[in-house]
């Protein structure tokens, strides 16, 4: 937490438990626990586009694209509590 703002860390799932709702739990489980956030910031990669579609059905929406290097941009999404 970084005053009301949750940041969401490495969260993944072994690609054979994917599509069980593992990933859905998980991160239902982690803004369970942050009651007293008013909001939620992750990233993923931009070519992540699974990724960017599960986060986007919990939710999150895109708020920013950083270009890391020219190999690598990160989509960071929010949400809103």
């Amino acid at each position: 937490m970084e005053g009301t703002v949750l940041h969401v860390g490495r969260l993944s799932v072994r690609p054979e438990y994917q599509g069980r709702g593992i990933g859905r739990a998980l991160l239902g489980a982690i803004e369970e626990r942050f009651p007293d956030a008013s909001s939620a910031e992750l990233f993923t990669g931009s070519l992540s586009e699974d990724n960017i579609r599960f986060y986007e059905s919990m939710g999150y929406e895109k708020r920013e694209l950083r270009q890391i290097n020219d190999r690598l941009t990160l989509v960071y999404l929010h949400k809103c509590f």
